[in-house]
């Protein structure tokens, strides 16, 4: 099942988010003396929980200007076929400003056209954590980017 919803909470506050609860189990699976049966277990690496929520605010004071963050959960990840250890469940947060404006090295922009940065930490608290039982996940990371709508 997954649920999502968006929202303005007030004028300049956007909540967007979502929720995926799965019940994932193998139905069939070959058995033999040396292969036990996983019928009825969980895959690996699928976690059964998941969800996000994220937010954007336009700062009054500055036209353009929007703070970005949100916080993202990963549940628990069984790790073997046979179910007897877990990857634990994980949450990370982000953080950003975006701005937007209509002019672009000191040139009003034609109408419709538009600049906009990005500054986006990702993983703000550093979390380690495991994605999967072979990669890492990332670490704090920040990111810049530029764009030019026309």
């Amino acid at each position: 099942m997954e649920l999502t919803f968006t929202g303005n909470l007030y004028e300049g506050l956007r909540l967007f988010g979502g929720v995926t609860l799965l019940d994932p189990r193998v139905t069939q699976s070959r058995t033999s003396a040396t292969r036990p049966s996983i019928n009825g277990k969980v895959p690996q690496e699928i976690a059964r929980t998941t969800g996000k929520v994220t937010w954007e605010y336009d700062l009054p004071f500055t036209k353009g200007l929007t703070l970005t963050g949100g916080y993202y959960f990963t549940g628990q990840q069984a790790v073997d076929l046979l179910n007897t250890e877990y990857l634990p469940s994980f949450a990370t947060v982000d953080t950003g400003f975006r701005y937007r404006t209509s002019e672009f090295l000191g040139q009003r922009l034609p109408l419709g056209e538009e600049f906009i940065l990005r500054f986006n930490v990702s993983n703000l608290f550093n979390k380690d954590y495991w994605i999967t039982r072979n990669y890492l996940g990332t670490p704090r990371t920040f990111a810049v980017s530029a764009q030019l709508k026309f």
